[in-house]
């Protein structure tokens, strides 16, 4: 089984050619596209904090363009293996959502290259390896089984 690190390595490689968009969001649209605009175009994908990011409720990745989460997804990753004091801030909740929303049709699945959808995949592997009782602590079982078929 591959650590931690060596899964955050894979995933860096696949996305490393990924460029910081000018905008995550359409800014123009309403002010909360603007503030999440904002806050993702304040940080980079070594600086992004997980309180950035928010919560189920309030999400900046629910509004970014799919390039836009390219280029943060190392650090969704690392965010998602980060073991948490709190199980309530267990970000692969989040990150589960968005790789299984709309399922075939996911935007990601759709614009993500060969080797970040291999990349995904490995990760979402992991999880299931490393972090089942997490995703069961939260009854993500299907979600993560649902990604898992979809992108491997």
């Amino acid at each position: 089984m591959q650590s931690d690190a060596e899964i955050l390595e894979v995933v860096r490689q696949a996305f490393c050619d990924c460029k910081k968009p000018d905008h995550f969001t359409h800014y123009t649209h309403c002010r909360e596209c603007q503030e999440h605009d904002e806050t993702l175009r304040a940080k980079d994908v070594a600086t992004l904090a997980r309180e950035d990011v928010g919560k189920v409720g309030w999400d900046p990745i629910c509004f970014a363009s799919w390039d836009g989460i390219a280029y943060l997804f190392p650090a969704l990753a690392r965010f998602t293996l980060v073991n948490e004091t709190r199980s309530a801030d267990w970000y692969g909740v989040q990150l589960l959502f968005h790789l299984a929303y709309e399922r075939e049709q996911n935007r990601l699945l759709r614009h993500f290259s060969r080797d970040q959808r291999n990349a995904v995949a490995v990760l979402l592997r992991h999880i299931k390896a490393t972090r089942y009782d997490q995703v069961t602590n939260y009854c993500e079982e299907c979600t993560l089984d649902a990604a898992i078929a979809l992108w491997s």
